[in-house]
């Protein structure tokens, strides 16, 4: 069930979030302060320490909503259409994100916070897909293996691939990287 934010608190968030992404496009992650963070959001520093216990636990909330509000849509159009429509998606979700947030990861990319960036959402995106897996698996189709390893598999896979192709985009076209993708993971995942 999701939960419901005040929109106060969604307002500070969205406020924190834009100045964030401008000041990581200024300067790196560990030159910026908290301070300097609220007075560009136009927020109060205790208003910051009631949400988040550093910059890291805020950078770590950043990223995990960027991802949510990606797979919800993801999501939603997997579970409505079947799951032969989930990898596609899932596909489509890593590599759109990628590209949706271009010169916020170039940013975090050039301050050595990509690599960790990454493990996040490949961790949030594991398990999703662990609990989409088993969902699948309780709909009485046949996975390859035990839905836990094929989530490992997975998100690893996916993400480790479009880290690739976030340098290697001029080479190949996102649709071209989908197609090859396509016709590997489903046989990874299904019987």
């Amino acid at each position: 069930m999701e939960e419901k934010v005040d929109l106060r608190v969604q307002k500070t968030y969205d406020a924190l979030f834009l100045a964030f992404q401008e000041l990581i496009t200024e300067k790196t992650f560990d030159k910026i302060t908290v301070r300097e963070l609220c007075s560009r959001a136009r927020t109060r520093p205790a208003t910051f320490y009631s949400h988040f216990s550093d910059k890291y636990d805020f950078f770590a909330f950043m990223i995990r909503q960027m991802k949510q509000e990606y797979l919800k849509q993801s999501e939603q159009v997997a579970m409505e259409m079947g799951p032969e429509t989930y990898i596609p998606c899932m596909i489509r979700f890593a590599l759109d994100f990628l590209e949706e947030y271009e010169d916020f990861i170039c940013a975090v990319e050039a301050d050595s916070m990509l690599v960790p960036t990454l493990d996040l959402i490949t961790k949030e995106l594991n398990e999703q897909v662990k609990q989409h897996l088993k969902i699948i698996e309780g709909r009485g189709n046949e996975l390859a293996a035990d839905p836990e390893i094929l989530a490992e598999l997975f998100a690893g896979a996916v993400m480790q691939v479009a880290k690739w192709w976030f340098t290697h985009r001029k080479e190949i076209s996102k649709e071209e990287l989908t197609e090859q993708l396509l016709e590997i993971l489903p046989r990874m995942i299904f019987k």
